[in-house]
């Protein structure tokens, strides 16, 4: 099985594709309830040490999803090393600010709230909102308003990432390929095969207790 049968095989169980579709709500949602010009949830690869986008909504929806780049640059790389949140209201005044890196994205803000995504003590991407309207909310206030969606954000990567590892899994067992194979083609059957299939596995399932 190639790997983008696998990836379609995956989805068709119903994992992967529901997981990375809440990620993507869950930065849609952000940017909407902070009336943002845009919203990011990025992933830390932490075998190549780059960011990569993995959710988008608003400025660079939707050619930014899979674009990379060095987890130690930006706004985004110092909240990762330092593991704090910040509040930057002039971007011009940062020194972190990677002018470059913003500008490849196709949009330049003027404002940044970037989130480190946290779990078990491990840094796992980060969550950066653009330009946000916050009804005056400032510093400390728009962390707390903003922060129950990073800690959304990092529930839905690990599912992402669990999904991942699954598909490693697969990949790499040929009898585990052949399972969800069979499963895949079972819902294709007619009723009356579908029902022979049944009484197999039933014997299967005798033979092994």
């Amino acid at each position: 099985m190639e790997g983008q049968d696998l990836a379609r095989l995956l989805d068709q169980t119903g994992a992967g594709q529901a997981h990375q579709l809440l990620l993507q709500s869950i930065a849609e949602t952000t940017r909407s309830v902070c009336d943002a010009q845009a919203c990011s949830i990025q992933r830390l690869d932490t075998a190549s040490r780059e960011f990569v986008f993995e959710a988008v909504a608003g400025q660079g929806h939707p050619t930014l999803v899979g674009r990379r780049y060095p987890s130690d640059r930006g706004i985004a790389g110092w909240t990762l090393l330092s593991r704090q949140s910040v509040v930057v209201d002039d971007v011009s005044t940062e020194p972190s600010f990677a002018q470059d890196v913003a500008e490849s994205t196709g949009y330049v803000p003027q404002s940044i709230v970037a989130f480190p995504l946290i779990k078990d003590d491990m840094p796992v991407g980060v969550m950066e909102v653009l330009d946000a309207d916050l009804d005056g909310r400032r510093g400390i206030r728009s962390l707390e308003f903003i922060a129950p969606f990073a800690g959304q954000a990092t529930i839905a990567m690990q599912l992402v990432e669990r999904d991942r590892t699954l598909g490693t899994a697969v990949a790499e067992d040929s009898e585990l390929h052949e399972l969800l194979a069979l499963t895949s083609e079972f819902s294709t059957l007619s009723s009356r095969k579908r029902e022979t299939a049944l009484r197999l596995l039933g014997l299967v399932r005798e033979l092994m207790t």
